[in-house]
């Protein structure tokens, strides 16, 4: 097999079909990504049908040496490419699901792998004439993010002719198999739910990249509706500072010193020994807001520049500076800001602050709702107490020797339909004989005193109409009716 040449591979074209870009989902991992980069890179123009790609191991692993955990990298990541499938569907809803790579070969000492891309990828390859997004295979060699690729490929592929681009964050999740739906469009399953989360580990890190080692610059706009982000739109330029090779040359220069730092620091988050007295500063005095034992003002400054490169803001390093403690209140936590950093590169960490948002905002919503309901029970009871004193209000605003002289002339007699009270009636025309001695009999009876009240309320809705109303009501109405006004003077 020809001698490793980065040079001569930079300069070969990857040519893929734009429905394949924009209408499939995929979920590879960067490695796997670059695998496929480098087959696409040995596809010709006039090819018709794919050959067996043998890619050295020197190329995938970007010129490092071939040890015994990076064989076994390409090793796992090939065989699951060939376990892996592509699922494209349009707007109209044709869908298709299909092998990506039909065979992954390799062995120790071979010094490459083989591999062969299934033939349903032929329309996407192969013969290409229209529809197509073609670039440098060196514009696109030190990407090292899962999703920075598939963001490149968007923005390349009206460019230069449409140098702006607007997606939906939900379309963005389907694309990079974040998000699954069922039939009628409901969200199944969901990674990085929050806005935050997605920006600072899928979208800002990708473009970072893009910016530093490819041949586009992309700045970004979030696109809001109403007050929720709902959408990117991205500004693509020409990048005036690539220079290909020098990147290239720098990252493998940034790779070796990171390992080299790492090794240096012989950083074990699972020791347990306890922490130097010297590191440990007392910050009830001196930072309030984290109230911290465990980190320095300078440990305190890194970690959140660290965090702002990432879009997080102090919400995200107080939560890190708590778990730490937290940690360390169990087993000792040796160098906690290495602890923070290395959690914050790997992911596990922002995993952990979703995970913690997640239950807060749930934990906010249950309290919110016992609040509404405690709110609402004591409003109902105030409405009832409301309706009960207004209702005593009118009752006792007309004297009886007026309802009952109303009564007797048979002003509204008529207007009486419930029979239940007729034997009450009869007490009632003669009342005026004995006023007294029916205000007694009133007192103890009770049905007599509905019927008295509902006389009053006769009485009352001819000579006031809008008390009349409210009287009709009854309680249960009338707290409905109060507690809806009120819902709608709060929307």
């Amino acid at each position: 097999m020809a001698e490793f040449d980065l040079a001569k591979l930079g300069d070969y074209k990857i040519v893929k079909s734009n429905k394949l870009i924009d209408s499939s989902r995929q979920n590879f991992s960067a490695l796997q990504m670059r695998i496929i980069t480098l087959m696409c890179a040995r596809i010709r123009p006039d090819d018709d049908e794919f050959k067996e790609y043998e890619i050295s191991m020197a190329e995938i692993l970007d010129g490092k040496s071939v040890s015994g955990k990076a064989y076994n990298d390409v090793k796992k990541a090939a065989k699951g490419l060939a376990e892996s499938a592509v699922h494209i569907e349009d707007d109209q809803g044709h869908w298709k699901t299909m092998s990506f790579i039909t065979m992954a070969e390799g062995k120790p000492g071979w010094g490459y792998v083989k591999l062969k891309f299934s033939s349903d990828m032929k329309p996407f390859f192969l013969s290409l004439k229209e529809r197509y997004t073609s670039y440098l295979v060196k514009n696109v060699t030190s990407f090292r993010k899962q999703y920075t690729l598939r963001i490149y490929e968007l923005c390349k592929q009206y460019y230069p002719n449409i140098r702006e681009r607007e997606i939906q964050i939900v379309r963005l999740k389907e694309i990079f198999s974040l998000l699954e739906k069922d039939d009628q469009g409901n969200i199944l399953s969901e990674k990085y739910r929050t806005v935050a989360m997605f920006h600072s580990r899928i979208i800002l890190p990708s473009i970072e990249e893009i910016n530093e080692y490819s041949d586009i610059f992309v700045s970004f706009q979030q696109i809001k509706k109403g007050r929720k982000i709902v959408a990117y739109k991205f500004f693509i330029e020409p990048n005036p500072k690539y220079k290909a090779y020098q990147k290239i040359k720098k990252h493998e220069l940034e790779i070796k010193e990171t390992e080299q730092v790492i090794a240096n620091q012989n950083f074990d988050e699972h020791e347990l020994v306890e922490p130097q007295v010297d590191d440990i500063i007392v910050s009830q005095n001196e930072d309030e807001e984290l109230n911290t034992v465990l980190f320095s003002k300078s440990d305190l400054k890194e970690i959140r520049n660290e965090c702002a490169k990432r879009n997080l803001d102090d919400t995200f390093v107080a939560f890190a500076v708590k778990y730490v403690e937290e940690q360390h209140k169990v087993k000792s936590v040796n160098k906690p800001k290495l602890y923070i950093l290395k959690g914050l590169m790997s992911g596990w960490l922002l995993d952990e602050f979703e995970k913690n948002q997640a239950e807060l905002k749930l934990t906010a919503r249950k309290r919110e709702k016992e609040r509404q309901r405690l709110t609402i029970e004591k409003l109902t009871e105030q409405l009832r107490e409301t309706y009960q004193n207004k209702y005593l209000q009118v009752i006792n605003s007309y004297s009886d020797e007026e309802v009952l002289s109303a009564y007797s002339k048979g002003d509204f007699e008529e207007s009486i339909s419930n029979p239940l009270y007729d034997q009450y009636f009869i007490e009632l025309s003669v009342a005026m004989l004995d006023l007294e001695g029916f205000r007694k009999r009133v007192k103890e009876n009770v049905r007599l005193k509905t019927c008295y009240n509902n006389v009053v309320k006769e009485y009352v809705g001819i000579v006031d109409k809008e008390k009349y109303e409210f009287l009709n009501m009854g309680p249960d109405e009338f707290v409905e009716r109060e507690l809806h006004k009120l819902k709608e003077q709060v929307v």
